[in-house]
């Protein structure tokens, strides 16, 4: 198996990888970060909310983001919007929030900026492993589950490390993917998310769609509620595929009508609930 390396490219040519390694340690960042806070403390409030939202934009830019005033005479707040189009990460901060950083000693504004979900080892992993491929029988992106079952995971405020480790899932859930992968993602990822990963992988495996299960009774669920979540964005995100793509021409339709049933109601997902889910895919 030859070298495994992420494909997504950075500007100037050089590998994701390195980006990930490179990313916050440039030293022209820190000399002008030192300057501009220096700055932003002896001007007036509306000069500084100025530099402090052309710092912003500039540094979101490195973080992986654009910015977006929103409702700015009544909100004053900030989006923050990953560039990636199928990536779903979005922030919004207040701007007194922005100065609070950008003016405070020794304050470094890349630190407030959340690093997107896309600029991720773990999501440029399973960028890599998937790339462009669609499944067999709908054409759908294979990516799309990834992306959606995120936007599931943000929707529910679950933690960037349960993101991360979502993404992992697909390297390491099957028996194939697991040999040819386990080495180098547990050299690359973060080693909470690939702990995490183990562990959804464990708890899904066990209840597969090939198993005939006939009761909630026989869904075991994590301990880790990171874990549950995972669970969680991955059925949601399935279910909306096999409804709008397999229900009632699949094969084994109705089998897989119920295995999604019982996971929804031990997932303690209401129907209810289940449709808020699928509207934000």
């Amino acid at each position: 198996m030859k070298p495994w390396l992420p494909m997504a490219q950075l500007l100037d040519g050089r590998s994701w990888l390195a980006r990930v390694k490179h990313r916050l340690i440039k030293p022209t960042l820190n000399i002008e970060y030192a300057k501009s806070a220096q700055a932003l403390a002896s001007t007036s409030s509306a000069t500084g909310e100025v530099h402090a939202l052309i710092l912003l934009e500039k540094y979101a830019t490195i973080c992986g983001y654009t910015t977006q005033i929103i409702n700015r005479s009544f909100l004053d707040e900030v989006e923050l919007t990953c560039m990636n189009q199928h990536c779903c990460s979005r922030v919004r901060f207040e701007i007194d929030d922005v100065m609070a950083e950008a003016t405070a000693d020794g304050a470094h504004l890349l630190n407030f900026i959340p690093t997107c979900i896309c600029k991720t080892w773990e999501y440029g992993a399973i960028l890599d492993h998937y790339q462009l491929r669609t499944a067999a029988r709908s054409q759908v992106r294979l990516m799309d589950h990834i992306d959606q079952g995120i936007k599931i995971m943000r929707s529910r405020h679950v933690s960037t490390i349960a993101q991360r480790a979502f993404c992992l899932h697909p390297l390491l859930q099957g028996a194939a993917e697991r040999a040819d992968y386990y080495a180098t993602v547990k050299a690359g990822a973060d080693p909470q998310a690939f702990d995490l990963a183990i562990e959804y992988c464990r708890v899904a495996n066990a209840a597969l769609s090939t198993r005939n299960l006939t009761s909630v009774a026989q869904i075991e669920l994590s301990d880790i509620s990171d874990v549950n979540e995972m669970l969680i964005a991955d059925k949601v995100q399935n279910r909306r595929d096999f409804q709008r793509h397999h229900e009632g021409t699949h094969e084994r339709s109705a089998a897989l009508t119920n295995y999604f049933n019982l996971w929804m109601q031990r997932l303690t997902i209401t129907p209810q609930r289940y449709a808020q889910l699928i509207k934000l895919l």
